[in-house]
Parts: C-alpha cells; sequence; structure tokens
C-alpha cells in the first residue's frame, strides 16, 4: 500500500508540472503578444502605424473596425499546446484520485469514476454501500466543504435513536464529519437525543460535539442536563460534561443550586447510596464553572459525613494557584474552630498539604496539639513534625502521650510516628509504642503500617 501511495505522489508531481507547462503556454499564445497602443497586423505582426488605414501592406488583411489592431494577437500552436497539456494533466490527475479510491476503499472502477458530486445529489437513492464509500471519500478531508455539510446534514436527517437500537455507525460519521463543518442546524436533534442515550461513550460524543452550539442549545438541554447532573453514568465523559456546561454559561448557572446540593448530600430525593458517585461526577463541573466559587461549596461540603474525603480531595486537585491556595488556607483556619472534631481533622489535613505552607497556617495549628479529641490532636502532630521547626519539640512531648491504642486512632498514631522517625528526633517511648501496634493491635492492615514504619526506620527491630 505505502509502494502505491509514493508512486501516486510520483504522478501527482509529474501531472502538476504538465499543468504549470500547460498555463504557460496558454498564457503566451493567449495573452502575452499585446499591442501596447501600436496598431499591428493581427496576421502578420505588420506595423500598420506607418501605412496608416486598415489594410495591411504586407499580407493584405483587413481589420473590420478601427481598434482591431490594438487587440492581442493569437497564437494558435502555443494555444493548442496548453490545452493538450491541459486536458493531459485533467485526466492524469481524475485517473489518479480513481486510482486512489480503487486501493483505499475497495471501490469498482465503475463506481471510483463517479466524482464525488454526483453521489451526494443523489444520496437518498444510494444503497448502504454507496453510502459508506461517499462517507469515506468526504470524511477523509479531500472533499469541498460544501459536499462535507452536505453528508452531514443527510446523516442527521436519517438518524434515528430509540431505546431500543441506535445507529451508532452513523451517529459516530456525523460527529467525524462535524469537526470539519462545525455546528449545523439538521444535527442539532441527534445530538440532543444522543444525550439521552444509556451509552456512555455516545454520551460523550454528542457533550463534545454540543459545546460548539453554545447558548443555541440551552433550552433543549435543560431537562436533560438536570437529570444527566444526577444520574452520570461514569467518568469517562465527565470532561464532555464539564465542557458543556460551561458552554452554556446561562443554563449552567440556574443549575448551580441543584449540583451544589448533590455535592452536599442534600439534594431532594437523592439516594444515601449514591452520595458519594453523585458527588464525585458533580465535583469536577462545578470546578470548571466557577473554580473559586466550587472550593467554597468544597468546605461547606466537610462536615458531611458521606462526602468529606472526596472535598478534601477536590479541594487539593482544585486548589491550583497562589491566590487559591490563600482563600482556601484562610476558610481552613476558620474550620479548625468548628464543633465538630471530624471537621477540625479535615481541616489540618488539608493545611498541611496545601503548599506554600506559610507560618500563620503553622501558628494556627499548634493550638490543636492540645485539642479535646484524640484525632485533632493526632493529626497536627503529624502535620507540626513535617512540617513545622518552631512547634517540633513540643509535638515531639506530646505524640506518645496521647496515644491511646483505645481510641481505634492507630492508624493515625503510625502515620504521625513516620513523619515523627523522618524528622530523625526518636523518643524511646515512641519505638515502645510502635513495637506495641506492630505485635499487638487487631487490626492487621495497622499492624503491617507499624511494621512497615519499623523496617523503614529501623527502630523497634
Amino acid at each position: 500500500m505505502r509502494q502505491v501511495i509514493d508512486s501516486l505522489w510520483t504522478y501527482h508531481i509529474l501531472f502538476g508540472a504538465a499543468g504549470v507547462l500547460a498555463l504557460v503556454f496558454l498564457w503566451r499564445g493567449l495573452f502575452h503578444d499585446r499591442a501596447r497602443g501600436r496598431p499591428r497586423c493581427l496576421r502578420c505582426g505588420y506595423d500598420m502605424q506607418v501605412t496608416g488605414g486598415r489594410a495591411c501592406a504586407e499580407c493584405g488583411w483587413t481589420a473590420r473596425r478601427p481598434n482591431d489592431p490594438l487587440r492581442t494577437r493569437r497564437h494558435a500552436r502555443p494555444t493548442v499546446i496548453g490545452l493538450l497539456l491541459l486536458t493531459l494533466t485533467t485526466h492524469g490527475l481524475t485517473g489518479i484520485n480513481v486510482r486512489q479510491r480503487i486501493h483505499a476503499s475497495g471501490e469498482k472502477w465503475y463506481v471510483a469514476i463517479v466524482p464525488t458530486s454526483g453521489y451526494l445529489l443523489a444520496w437518498p437513492a444510494l444503497s448502504e454501500a454507496q453510502r459508506d464509500s461517499a462517507y469515506r471519500r468526504v470524511a477523509d478531508g479531500g472533499a469541498w466543504q460544501w459536499q462535507t455539510a452536505l453528508v452531514a446534514d443527510h446523516l442527521a436527517d436519517t438518524l434515528k435513536f430509540t431505546p431500543a437500537r441506535v445507529n451508532r455507525s452513523e451517529f459516530d460519521r456525523l460527529v467525524v464529519l462535524l469537526k470539519y463543518t462545525g455546528p449545523r442546524d439538521a444535527a442539532l436533534q441527534p445530538l440532543l437525543d444522543a444525550m439521552r442515550e444509556k451509552d456512555p461513550v455516545i454520551q460523550q460524543q454528542a457533550a463534545l460535539a454540543l459545546v460548539a452550539y453554545g447558548p443555541r442549545a440551552e433550552p433543549a438541554l435543560t431537562d436533560i442536563i438536570t437529570r444527566l447532573g444526577r444520574e452520570w453514568y461514569g467518568n469517562d465523559t465527565l470532561d464532555a460534561f464539564a465542557k458543556l456546561a460551561v458552554a452554556i454559561g446561562p443554563l449552567a448557572e440556574a443549575r448551580w443550586t441543584d449540583w451544589r446540593d448533590i455535592y452536599r448530600g442534600t439534594a431532594p430525593d437523592q439516594d444515601p447510596y449514591s452520595v458519594w458517585n453523585a458527588a464525585r461526577n458533580v465535583g469536577p463541573i462545578m470546578a470548571s464553572l466557577n473554580r473559586r466559587r466550587a472550593l467554597d461549596e468544597f468546605i461547606d461540603a466537610l462536615p458531611r459525613s458521606p462526602v468529606r474525603e472526596l472535598a478534601e480531595e477536590h479541594l487539593r486537585q482544585y486548589s491550583r494557584d497562589a491566590e487559591d491556595v490563600r482563600h482556601v488556607q484562610t476558610r481552613l483556619r476558620d474550620c479548625l474552630k468548628h464543633d465538630d472534631w471530624t471537621v477540625r481533622a479535615a481541616a489540618v489535613r488539608l493545611l498541611a498539604r496545601l503548599h506554600p505552607v506559610t507560618d500563620e497556617t503553622i501558628e494556627a495549628i499548634a493550638p490543636l496539639l492540645m485539642d479535646t479529641h484524640s484525632g485533632p490532636r493526632i493529626e497536627a502532630i503529624a502535620a507540626i513534625l513535617c512540617l513545622g521547626r518552631k512547634h517540633v519539640d513540643q509535638a515531639a512531648e506530646l505524640l506518645p502521650k496521647y496515644f491511646d491504642p483505645s481510641n481505634g486512632r492507630a492508624s493515625m498514631f503510625c502515620d504521625a510516628l513516620y513523619f515523627y522517625f523522618h524528622t530523625g528526633r526518636v523518643a524511646e517511648v515512641a519505638v515502645k509504642h510502635v513495637s506495641d501496634i506492630a505485635y499487638g493491635h487487631s487490626n492487621a492492615g495497622i499492624r503491617q503500617s507499624a511494621l512497615r514504619i519499623m523496617t523503614m526506620t529501623g527502630y523497634g527491630t
């Protein structure tokens, strides 16, 4: 196949050169020999300005009108040669296209010689095989813009979306052609119908195509986006859905409250068992619309236990620039005074992972070393040992003191110890506790964590 393509390029170069030569001959035969204000005989070129009158003294040619001697002389020989070369070039390039169609798509020679325009004009009468052939000609990018648009409109008219069967092949073709033509009015309704399908791949393709329509698609998408915001089918389509939401800004603004309630787990008729999945899908959409606003919603969702872990993940993921980090750090410092100890612990974890960590943040975390609950205390100890310098000694003293295996927080203690050992400041009492965990805790995972710490650090072995 590659040899065929290489030979076709050779023919293109040869016939292209012949076409250029044909244009040169045609120009010399038809336009080169101009009068330039000097009357002369159109037959022999004799200067008639000397003799005057309309008759040529050399060959006897007589001008019918006074301006005839001032016309451009036409030369038959170069004109004929140019026409022959142009005919040869046209037939040669046509033959190359036919040969290329035969090798590329397996068309018969009597099918390949039919022009693409003829196929498109007779589209309703074409068979399935003939439509496939016409689509392949257009999809390779070698057709005119109007030809591609015509095929896209035909595909949009013939698409039928039903719950029982989706004409997947024609839909895929329509999506490909819309990349060349841009948004087409005839394709809008099939794309909206595709958004209602259960197949996430079809939904993703339709959403990406609808981005180009922008507000034009807004009225028809209201119900669809409301439903998909609550019942999205998979992560594969999240990027496409987020782009679609951004493209139809007014509609996205109207849906913001619904998506916020879904994320917080307070939406009406929301299945409590699917709160986490729904929030996972809606979070990126909110962040794509208004990141600062979404960050505030993620912080407000920290008290909601079903999505707390997810809110922490989204806060770390979407705090992208320095202004976002400063804004989130300010809000989280307020969360350090929350009545719920889980919110205080989550705020400490996030503050320790949002960089850059300022002295102000360290000063805000330090009081939680004396928190009334062990969870925030251990999180604060881990954060101070990892990030702080001023309060390391205080944290080192509190670490073994506040450890109580009965409170079920041994996993946090192991994490804190790892940071503690990493600093090189080890107390014998801390080593004793990690040894007790490694050999006596009831949870196998925590025992493995403690053993891993002992192995990595060499302490307690």
